[in-house]
């Protein structure tokens, strides 16, 4: 018995349960099946040596590893039963260092298990990185030859080709079939890995020997119905098993080409063992031979015929022609087998085709009947109805119904009962009943529609609470239900929506009948909405809802704004999308809009001016807003207010209903506040003796339009700039003060202090107006003489005591800022410490400024 079996696909299952399953193990197991085998290994290596071992002898051929650029640790060695290259830093070589005897060979196959460890990198990565496995085979010393499986390492560190590059699963590499021609074979396979969790691993370096043997050509006739043959027994000499059939159609049985030819088709099929360019190839040449006689038939016929039938076109399927009939009685037209009902016998007749053993036949039955019987009955029947019970099968039921002329209208027949329904309009059918027994039959017979009445009536719609005619026409007597009785008019006033039906009989006892539906719809639910207190001169909305169209009493439109003048009631018809109708009204009360009035205490005057406001509107307010001065006040009785900054002050005051009605009442420039003078003046001192001094005043006031002077000395001058002489022999100093008085009384003052001019001369004016104009801007004492001008030091503080402007040059003053903002009008410190300038005492000075913008 032989076991045939493909070698490739063997090794490949064994090396998926274990990828480093030795081959010298396989082979054995193969060899224990008992197995033809075409291929013989001529060398393996297996490396089954102590871990650390680079040199060895497998089947008489030693070879040797080398790693020239490993570093400490690296290593190209053997390890736990596999070679293993780690952190080989570059190509570390493992080589046949004598050949191989393949001269018995005409074609080799070499191949090894390889696989990698660690995160590899592809060829063209770079110098230092590129991970791969090449491997190359000489044949007597003709050079190094690549497999025609390797492929281009691209890069600039390579530029070769390689069997792996990246990271490679477990698997084995296998070169395929290569032809020989020559005695000695040495390998080498080259490793490259770049750092120290990196591995490359190879095992069973393995060269086997081929030489496949196909057979010889052969050739088959046979019979489609002969049972299956192999075609691999109809090869000569002695081909190898394991090989693969091609041909006409797919053989079974692997190898061995098992062929069915009942199934398959005949013509050339070839056996291939080996993979090209290790193929051999014959051929096996099948001739079939297929009669066909077709499949058995059944020919039923009818007693009375006088029709001749060629039973051949009773068979089935495809009889070949050229055949022969047997039978009850002898037939004509040769393989046609002429049947005549009227001379031959009824039985089995059987036709043969070819010869034993190729032989086949099939068979007609032929059966004689009797003629069917079409007998039936028919009544007539009113248009619409069907004619269930008109129809009567009296002969062999079974049969179909033919009708003449066709039923129009939308009439619908049925061709195996006869029955039409639908029927419309007076009509005579002529119908054929045929029967579908062994020997069919017709007979004829004929039937009356007769039309019903067409009744035509209406549907009505009306509003509840109205009336409607009902009419019908289309015959000569009508019936009502719902208690109207006969007659075709008919008033009638539904409460709710209500169906009608009127029937009618004609002479032929056709009835039919007709519907009115009176639809009733309610009236519609308007609504005009709420009454409404609308203020004088405001727009209103009226906006009605429950119907389709809306219709309004003074001339307004539905959802359109207008303005009452006065109170009113206002009417909306409503109106749906059936006409039907309703109203509903709105009522809209006017309310005057409030009149506010009020008086003020105080007008006019100086700042600071407080006034108090006096409401004298009538009535009840819900609010009452006052603006003044910037502010809004609420309150309905009385509110005061102060006026700090001088100007024209318009007052208003607005006042709510209880309905939500608002007047505003203004009365502009209502409050006058008087600009206020600034007391200010500075002078100029003569000594005139010893002890006497002339000063002139020099007046810088504003806002003021008289002046009074106090010298300090009891003197007194309501001049502009007054000149006055002073005796400072019984006084150091004196104080010089102004008050200037405005058109309306606003009063403001200062004063200066005069000493002698031996001692210390200046003065330091208490107010100033940094407004940007050209008068006054800015802060500073002078001094005219007596002091150290590098002794000097002026400090501004706030009413807080904060130091806000310090300045150590007696030129520059205060300009009123502090932190770069204007500071607020406002009574400020100031203090000045400074050396004389003659005694070099100390002086400290006091006293308030007034900033004023």
């Amino acid at each position: 018995m032989r076991y045939p079996i493909n070698i490739d696909a063997t090794l490949d299952s064994i090396s998926k349960m274990n990828s480093f399953l030795k081959l010298s193990v396989v082979i054995s197991i193969l060899l224990s099946l008992n197995f033809p085998l075409f291929s013989q290994v001529i060398f393996q290596e297996t490396f089954t040596a102590p871990n650390g071992t680079t040199s060895g002898t497998a089947y008489g051929v030693n070879w040797s590893s080398s790693c020239p650029t490993c570093l400490a640790g690296d290593y190209w060695e053997v390890r736990s039963n596999v070679f293993e290259a780690r952190d080989t830093n570059g190509e570390a070589e493992w080589i046949t260092d004598n050949s191989i005897d393949i001269s018995n060979c005409s074609f080799i196959d070499i191949s090894f298990g390889l696989q990698s460890v660690g995160p590899m990198e592809a060829c063209g990565t770079g110098c230092n990185s590129a991970d791969f496995i090449r491997f190359q085979y000489n044949i007597d010393g003709t050079g190094w030859t690549d497999p025609t499986n390797s492929s281009f390492c691209s890069g600039s560190c390579a530029g070769f080709n390689v069997i792996a590059s990246s990271n490679v699963a477990p698997t084995t590499y296998s070169t395929g079939c290569i032809p020989v021609n020559g005695s000695g074979l040495r390998l080498r396979i080259l490793a490259q890995c770049w750092a120290a969790d990196e591995y490359w691993r190879i095992d069973n370096v393995t060269v086997s020997c081929s030489s496949p043997d196909a057979g010889s050509n052969g050739n088959v006739n046979i019979c489609t119905s002969a049972s299956t043959i192999n075609l691999f027994d109809q090869l000569g000499g002695t081909p190898n098993t394991g090989g693969t059939w091609s041909g006409p159609s797919v053989l079974s049985g692997g190898d061995l080409g098992t062929f069915n030819p009942g199934t398959m088709n005949s013509g050339t099929y070839t056996y291939s063992v080996g993979n090209a360019p290790c193929q051999a190839t014959s051929t096996v040449i099948v001739n079939t031979t297929n009669n066909s006689a077709g499949t058995n038939g059944n020919l039923n016929i009818c007693a009375n015929s006088i029709s001749p039938t060629n039973l051949f076109t009773i068979l089935g399927g495809n009889p070949n022609i050229g055949g022969t009939w047997a039978g009850p009685s002898p037939l004509t037209g040769g393989h046609l087998g002429t049947f005549d009902p009227s001379t031959q016998l009824a039985g089995i007749y059987t036709y043969t085709v070819g010869v034993a053993p190729c032989n086949v036949s099939a068979t007609v039955t032929v059966t004689s009947n009797p003629p069917d019987d079409a007998s039936f009955n028919t009544t007539d029947f009113c248009e619409g109805s069907s004619n269930a019970n008109s129809v009567s099968i009296t002969g062999l039921a079974g049969g179909t119904f033919s009708f003449n002329p066709l039923p129009a209208n939308g009439a619908i027949i049925n061709p195996s009962t006869g029955l039409i329904s639908n029927a419309v309009g007076v009509t005579s059918y002529s119908i054929q009943y045929t029967t579908n027994g062994a020997c069919p039959q017709s007979s004829i017979e004929t039937i009356n529609i007769y039309e019903r009445p067409n009744l035509q009536t209406t549907n009505y719609s009306v509003c509840i609470g109205g009336s409607v005619n009902l009419s019908v026409s289309g015959a000569s007597n009508y019936t009502w239900d719902n208690g109207l009785g006969a007659g075709a008019n008919h008033l009638v006033s539904p409460n709710t929506t209500t169906l009608y039906t009127v029937s009618s009989t004609n002479a032929f006892g056709c009835q039919n009948s007709s519907q009115s539906l009176v639809t009733v719809h309610p009236i519609p639910m308007v609504e005009a909405g709420l009454d409404q207190v609308s203020c004088e001169g405001t727009a209103v909305t009226l906006t009605a809802t429950g119907a389709t169209n809306y219709s309004w009493t003074n001339g307004i439109s539905n959802g359109s704004p207008f303005y009452p003048t006065t109170t009113a009631i206002y009417t909306v018809t409503g109106t749906d999308v059936y006409g039907c109708t309703n109203s509903d009204s709105v009522n809209i009360t006017i309310e005057a809009v409030p009149i506010p009035s009020f008086f003020a205490d105080n007008l006019s005057g100086c700042a600071p001016l407080t006034s108090t406001f006096y409401n004298t509107t009538g009535g009840s307010y819900v609010n009452c807003f006052w603006t003044i001065n910037g502010s809004i006040l609420n309150d309905c009785n009385s509110v005061s207010s102060t006026f700090n900054t001088p100007g024209a002050y318009g007052i208003s005051l607005s006042m709510e209903s209880l309905n939500g009605c608002i007047g505003t009442t203004t009365y502009p420039n209502y409050i006058s506040i008087d600009e206020n003078p600034v007391a200010n003046f500075s002078f100029t001192q003569v000594q005139t003796n010893s002890t006497g001094e002339e000063i002139t005043l020099i007046n810088q006031s504003t806002n003021a339009s008289i002046y009074s002077w106090s010298f300090g000395d009891g003197s007194q001058s309501t001049q502009f700039e007054p000149i006055h002489a002073y005796n400072f022999s019984d006084f150091a100093s004196y104080v010089i003060s102004l008050t200037a008085i405005s058109d309306n009384g606003c009063k403001d003052s200062t004063h200066l202090e005069i000493t002698k001019t031996e001692s210390i001369v200046y003065y330091v004016p208490n107010s100033f107006t940094p407004d940007g104009n050209e008068f006054n801007n800015t802060f500073n004492p002078i001094f005219t003489e007596g002091f150290d001008p590098f002794d000097y030091q002026l400090s501004i503080y706030n009413r807080w005591g904060e130091l806000i402007f310090e300045s150590r040059n007696a030129e520059i003053g205060w300009d009123g800022t502090s932190k770069g903002s204007l500071q607020a009008n406002d009574i400020y410190t100031w203090k000045i410490d400074f050396r004389h300038s003659n005694s070099g005492e100390r002086v400290s000075k006091t006293g308030h400024v007034n900033l004023l913008k």
